[in-house]
């Protein structure tokens, strides 16, 4: 057993540790198990977060999941990083949460999100004896959608004022939205090699590229893409929608 480095250690420190050891090894004490059992109880909210983010990459996450966790740690959870995991309560946990509120209810309820998910790694990976998921005390705001549908009556007035565009590669966009059901980024994310005969392949949609997929692509479809090429290896460019395609 290494007690310590020569130039760490003084030598009536490393004698008294190592009689400590003796004195452990009589009593049929564990001395490295309680050593690294000690460790696993430092584990810090950092630590764990650093751990998830490895295993997300490993699984090949979407950039745009990893993305949107880092957000959500800097502005959120990055404050509390040096706390040890299994000195969270829940008491504590939920004022966090009541905090964020005044970023927003969305906001607040992903930092509570990822802590819960982060927590729940640590305790079936990286810990053995965390107490219970403090997140449990946690009550989620609501959150109010922005978004509505369309009736179909109004889906006229929609496709002409599309058609009224001036940046063509806005109206070919919003085009294949419409025609293709895809999601936003990933409709702004096409390249020409992606177009396979009457397929489009999407190889890294939410979820991650374990969940790459081919989408049918019609004739239409394909025509509102040509003409919004401009000889770019992708197939509609994010800069004039003004989004990120990282």
């Amino acid at each position: 057993m290494t007690l310590g480095r020569v130039n760490e250690l003084a030598v009536a420190d490393a004698r008294a540790r190592a009689a400590e050891i003796m004195v452990a090894a009589h009593q049929g004490r564990d001395v490295v198990g309680e050593r690294e059992a000690a460790e696993r109880a430092r584990l810090t909210l950092a630590d764990a977060y650093a751990e998830y983010t490895k295993a997300l990459k490993r699984k090949e996450a979407s950039p745009k999941t990893l993305l949107l966790n880092d957000h959500n740690w800097r502005k959120m959870l990055r404050p509390h990083a040096g706390r040890e995991l299994n000195t969270l309560t829940r008491r504590e946990v939920r004022t966090w949460h009541e905090g964020w509120g005044h970023i927003g209810p969305t906001a607040a309820n992903h930092g509570a999100r990822l802590l819960r998910t982060v927590y729940n790694y640590a305790a079936k990976r990286l810990a053995e004896d965390l107490p219970p998921n403090p997140c449990v005390a946690v009550e989620f705001f609501a959150e109010r959608g922005t978004r509505r549908l369309l009736s179909w009556d109004e889906l006229p007035a929609w496709w002409g004022h599309v058609l009224s565009l001036s940046n063509p590669v806005r109206c070919a966009y919003w085009k294949l939205l419409l025609l293709s059901g895809l999601r936003m980024t990933d409709a702004a994310t096409i390249r020409w090699e992606e177009l396979r005969g009457e397929f489009l392949h999407r190889p890294n949609p939410k979820g991650g590229r374990a969940r790459a997929y081919d989408l049918p692509i019609t004739e239409q479809m394909l025509n509102h893409l040509r003409r919004s090429s401009r000889g770019s290896p992708a197939v509609i460019s994010c800069e004039p929608l003004g989004l990120s395609c990282r």
